[in-house]
């Protein structure tokens, strides 16, 4: 295939916007092509100077990634606009969408709308399956007919794979090695995957010639640099694998390809990671369907639809042999690749029929079940090196009680969800009495006064308390299943604060004065803030001057700084609130959660950056309100969240994280 111009993609920009009535996209129901439709919507709103909502964005973000210059995405815009005003899309995108006018942005109160309208009959399309580890082991591919008929018919499919009952969770870490069986005389493959830790993997193989009926063909070298992924699944993983038929294609056309792939699994990441923590507690001993996975297999499906429309924009009619996307919960993960190789069929009809094997390994981050614990001097920031490795699994970090002599840490057991705390790291950690979580506990300590704020298997939010370290209070707020996330809690003078992320897509906080009872906590109040945030464990703590300071992320991974008093508190938090730094015009981006500390009378926060194994340090002022720094330290490997924390009568600050052991 020769090199694919701008003149071209503007061309299947036209027709992809244009289907026509014999178009695949209109063979699936319109909530399939919701995603799409955004897109649409959101390219024909920028062409008239509108600004974007963040669901938008991300919908537009590949077409972005296509274009070259300015003026050729402007091209799509116009493209997009036409379509928009002649309804060219009825019939294939949602009427929602259609009937929404360009001045008015699709933003998250109109999606829920439309995901509950149209869920239902998406999940339940013919060319979308779901199998438990055992249904899919006692067949084979071909015994599911309407299954394969409706993939041959759309040349893609979804299959989604839930555990059998019973099934324990052992790690967190996994990769996804390929080999591989081809009946066509050339191919190869590429692919985008993502977890919910928001880490993802692109590639694209190498062509193979001369495949002959019958023959099994490997990846050369080391199956680690041959990955469907490799990283950390918190909960659930998902890629999309595409089959193609080569026919020496330019490289020009494989880079852009690949620039495609990645901007697909950067999308997939983010919606895996909304939809990951709130499906992270599947039933344990329950046979969960079709009825307990809705919620993923729709934005799975979304990202389907989506990746077929956008590889259209590569392929001659006879190069894509067939596009399969799997998805899995971790529990599927374990149980699919304990006993071998499962394998799934690419079967393009004339095109060629395909083998595809998978295997799980260990990934080379296998040892991150182990916490190292590091210090830093000064500014700017240099971890000594000389870390101490602590015996302790905490793939999500622990929380620490700071400034004490003798710090408290708390951490969820991956393994059997108990959550356990102990008077320093290195020492034998105790359970703490009947509690369990999905998500990672949060610590905060005043005086002799600790206490634990967790997300029970209910889902409820629960606050354990002592003031002995021996004799804990454990109390619900509320009772309301509250939260897909990690609640946050600190304590601010006489009152106790605890922050939470419900499954709607908004914060809320509860408080407690401490010289009333232990379950005085009040009801949940709504924090309205001026930017879109994300799901995730909140970071706050108080500071001296009797300020709570909330880090957060936005829905672009920009780090936001919030200053909630004592009095908006008691005053319910009626006012919406606006970050008094916010990070996207310094162009710093967190790709784990946050973790912030007080040091020396700076603001400190401590994340992952976008580099995925790399942690980096935001200082801030608050004297005049600037930043002091921001520092990469790019001679660790880190897994899983990490954390910062302090002794007292000891300037130095630590640095708590899930240290890759193997890495070279």
């Amino acid at each position: 295939m020769a090199t694919i111009n701008a003149e071209d993609r503007v061309s299947r920009v036209r027709q992809l916007f244009n289907p026509g009535t014999a178009s695949v996209l209109s063979k699936t129901h319109v909530g399939s092509n919701l995603l799409l439709g955004i897109a649409q919507h959101g390219l024909a709103r920028r062409s008239q100077g509108h600004s974007l909502s963040a669901l938008e964005k991300l919908a537009v973000s590949p077409f972005e990634a296509l274009a070259r210059e300015e003026a050729e995405l402007d091209e799509y815009g116009k493209a997009a606009m036409e379509s928009k005003t002649s309804r060219a899309m009825t019939g294939v995108i949602p009427m929602s969408i259609l009937d929404l006018p360009k001045s008015e942005p699709y933003d998250r109160e109109r999606l829920a709308k439309d995901m509950k309208d149209m869920m239902d009959e998406v999940v339940r399309q013919p060319h979308i399956r779901v199998l438990s580890v055992n249904e899919f082991k006692e067949r084979t591919v071909e015994d599911n007919a309407k299954f394969n008929d409706a993939t041959a018919r759309l040349k893609r499919g979804l299959t989604f794979f839930y555990p059998d009952p019973k099934s324990e969770s052992q790690d967190a870490s996994t990769a996804i090695a390929g080999q591989q069986n081809w009946e066509k005389d050339e191919i190869y493959w590429s692919w985008a995957s993502a977890a919910d830790s928001r880490q993802t993997r692109e590639e694209r193989t190498k062509e193979f010639g001369s495949i002959v009926t019958g023959k099994t063909r490997y990846f050369d070298g080391d199956h680690a640099h041959h990955s469907i992924f490799n990283g950390v699944v918190p909960s659930i993983l998902s890629t999309t694998i595409v089959c193609w038929e080569a026919d020496n294609s330019s490289n020009p056309w494989y880079l852009e390809l690949e620039r495609t792939m990645r901007e697909i699994s950067r999308i997939s990441g983010k919606f895996n990671q909304y939809t990951g923590i709130k499906w992270i507690d599947f039933l344990i001993g329950l046979l969960p369907g079709v009825e307990n996975y809705k919620d993923f297999i729709w934005w799975i499906e979304q990202i389907s639809g989506l990746t077929a429309a956008l590889l259209n924009f590569f392929v001659n009619p006879d190069d894509l042999v067939q596009q399969l996307t799997l998805a899995w919960s971790l529990e599927a993960i374990e149980q699919q690749s304990a006993p071998g190789e499962p394998s799934f069929m690419f079967d393009g009809g004339t095109d060629g029929k395909h083998e595809l094997w998978l295997r799980r390994g260990n990934a080379y981050n296998s040892g991150c079940e182990r916490l190292a614990v590091d210090t830093i001097d000064s500014l700017p920031p240099r971890l000594t090196g000389e870390y101490k490795i602590m015996p302790m699994q905490a793939i999500e970090g622990p929380s620490i009680g700071a400034r004490f002599p003798i710090p408290i840490c708390c951490y969820r057991n991956h393994n059997n969800n108990d959550i356990v705390y102990s008077p320093t790291l290195d020492t034998p950690p105790k359970v703490l009495p009947g509690a369990k979580s999905r998500s990672r506990p949060m610590m905060a300590r005043k005086g002799t006064l600790t206490c634990i704020a967790y997300r029970g298997m209910d889902e409820g939010i629960y606050v354990a308390s002592t003031n002995t370290g021996i004799n804990w209070e454990t109390v619900r707020i509320g009772n309301d299943a509250m939260t897909c996330a990690s609640p946050g809690i600190c304590i601010l003078r006489d009152m106790a604060v605890c922050f939470c992320y419900d499954v709607d897509n908004y914060f809320y906080v509860s408080t407690r004065h401490l010289a009333g009872p232990v379950d005085g906590w009040s009801g949940w109040y709504e924090v309205k803030t001026s930017v879109n945030l994300v799901p995730q464990a909140t970071a706050v703590l108080d500071e001296n001057d009797g300020l709570v300071l909330w880090w957060t992320k936005d829905d672009e991974d920009n780090i936001c700084l919030f200053e909630i008093t004592r009095e908006a508190l008691v005053d319910k938090m009626r006012d919406t609130i606006r970050p008094v730094y916010r990070s996207d015009s310094d162009g710093y981006k967190a790709a784990s959660s946050l973790s912030p500390h007080m040091w020396e009378g700076k603001r400190c926060v401590l994340y992952r950056n976008r580099n995925i194994w790399d942690l980096e340090l935001l200082v801030r002022d608050p004297k005049d309100d600037s930043n002091n720094g921001c520092w990469s330290m790019k001679s660790v490997k880190v897994c899983g969240d990490p954390t910062l924390y302090q002794k007292l009568g000891d300037r130095r600050l630590y640095v708590v994280y899930s240290r890759d052991l193997d890495a070279p």
